[in-house]
């Protein structure tokens, strides 16, 4: 059985920023060498998410939207204050982003048949920024045979 973890690092640009990273996740499977198992894709971070669906800008648009909806930014978050907390005086004011993160989920775990992610014909990996631009890692395990 091999079982091998990497992580792959990139920016985000924006909240609600939305990167696919469907090849880069490949990318580490062909170097694993398994052929059939799964692969665990996690995010490392608090304000961010892992989700799986069609790359498509109307798709987006919409989620965003929704995202908005469920948490609105000018609603109070206990999270936000910081006087309650012991934190760096620069901590941001991010209760939001850590309510929808926990909503949408950190990780995703995909089968993998003959060496290639088993997704759907119109199936993606993304992963969706909650907070603000910054510089972002994604967890990969691959475990199989």
């Amino acid at each position: 059985m091999i079982v091998k973890t990497t992580e792959i690092e990139l920016n985000t640009t924006k909240g609600f920023d939305i990167t696919e990273i469907t090849e880069q996740v490949q990318e580490e499977i062909n170097q694993s060498r398994v052929k059939n198992g799964i692969a665990t894709i996690a995010t490392q971070h608090t304000t961010t998410a892992i989700f799986v669906n069609e790359y498509e800008e109307g798709f987006f648009e919409d989620l965003r939207a929704k995202l908005k909806q469920i948490a609105p930014a000018n609603k109070h978050y206990n999270h936000n204050d910081l006087h309650k907390r012991n934190v760096p005086k620069n901590e941001p004011q991010n209760g939001r982003s850590h309510v929808l993160a926990a909503l949408i989920g950190n990780s995703q775990t995909i089968p993998i048949v003959n060496g290639k992610l088993k997704l759907g014909t119109w199936q993606s990996i993304f992963l969706i920024e909650l907070d603000s631009a910054r510089f972002r890692k994604v967890s990969i395990t691959v475990i199989g045979q």
